[in-house]
């Protein structure tokens, strides 16, 4: 369940909680914080937990301007700002096996995405 640290979200929080648990769900959530800023003197972690009813499991860093350039420019946040930080650092913890040394990805073109491969297809559909 994603949120951000101010009272009305956080009760709003709780109150999906209290639905989930009442289908039975709530040990499959785990409660991310959103545009947390360390610098305002806002609600700390342990009272954001203990007004949603869950543990604070992650938090993402407030960076207003970085999110603004990133969607007026039209490419990612960028990775070195606190937010691509906090995003890589919860990406690491999602999947750990996975090496920054591995080759990056190749990117495909625009059309490629919409490609649907045929049996003659040279390239591999499947892989073991």
């Amino acid at each position: 369940m994603v949120t951000t640290p101010e009272l009305v979200p956080l009760y709003l929080a709780e109150d999906r909680l209290r639905h989930l648990k009442e289908l039975g769900l709530a040990d499959k959530v785990s409660l991310l914080l959103n545009r947390k800023n360390p610098a305002h003197r806002g609600l700390s972690d342990g009272e954001a937990a203990q007004l949603a009813g869950i543990p604070v499991a992650y938090q993402f860093s407030n960076d207003y301007r970085g999110v603004q350039g990133a969607i007026l420019e039209g490419v990612p946040v960028p990775q070195r700002s606190s937010l691509g930080q906090s995003i890589m650092a919860l990406a690491r913890l999602l999947a750990p096996a996975i090496s920054r040394h591995d080759p990056p990805l190749r990117q495909r073109r625009f059309l490629e995405f919409f490609h649907v491969p045929s049996a003659r297809d040279q390239e591999t559909v499947w892989r073991d």
